[in-house]
């Protein structure tokens, strides 16, 4: 399912070639409210930021944010592929919204029960549409909070497919934050 998610979004070539992006995107929600333009730049196969780190260690501020960013979405799940030290499990299929969806659990190998993410893949385009993760903290008592992304819209933009819609909850947040990702005049 894995292998045919990253074809369904451009292939393992078309992906990999990316380094830069630049979106602009409408956000509402609890981060932030209106416009937002950013430029990510990483190098490949390992984009910062991208690989799940060991859990008891808590996640820098971009190994966060890369989930929710669209751009590199097709990365993190290839780099994922080439991780070792990864470990991903198929957890059949259930239904997301009106979908049939199948479910990958990845894992750090030397911490198999612990699931670092859970992707959701579309069974009809193989596309993901839902990503959950644990964001790690110590507040308290509190030892992390799930996220979640839902993704959908996609598009092609040279040759890579894109979510060009994302929903991004975490536990403790009253409102959903919805990112509109606007296309450039540029093609970027």
């Amino acid at each position: 399912m894995v292998q045919a998610a990253i074809t369904a979004l451009g292939g393992a070539a078309a992906i990999g070639q990316a380094q830069s992006w630049t979106f602009q995107a409408q956000m509402k929600g609890p981060i932030a409210t209106g416009d937002m333009s950013q430029t990510i730049t990483f190098a490949t196969p390992t984009p910062a930021g991208t690989t799940v780190k060991d859990p008891r260690t808590p996640p820098s501020r971009v190994a966060v944010s890369s989930l929710f960013l669209p751009a590199v979405l097709g990365a993190i799940l290839l780099n994922e592929t080439q991780d070792q030290t990864l470990f991903m499990r198929s957890e059949g299929t259930t239904t997301f919204g009106s979908a049939t969806v199948t479910v990958v659990t990845v894992t750090m190998t030397r911490n198999a029960y612990y699931d670092a993410q859970r992707w959701h893949f579309d069974s009809a385009t193989g596309l993901p549409a839902l990503v959950v993760f644990r964001l790690r903290s110590w507040i308290g008592l509190a030892d992390g909070f799930v996220g979640m992304v839902e993704l959908s819209d996609f598009r092609p933009v040279r040759g890579v497919v894109y979510p060009f819609h994302l929903e991004i909850r975490v536990d403790g947040w009253v409102e959903t934050q919805v990112v509109e990702i606007q296309p450039l005049n540029s093609g970027s």
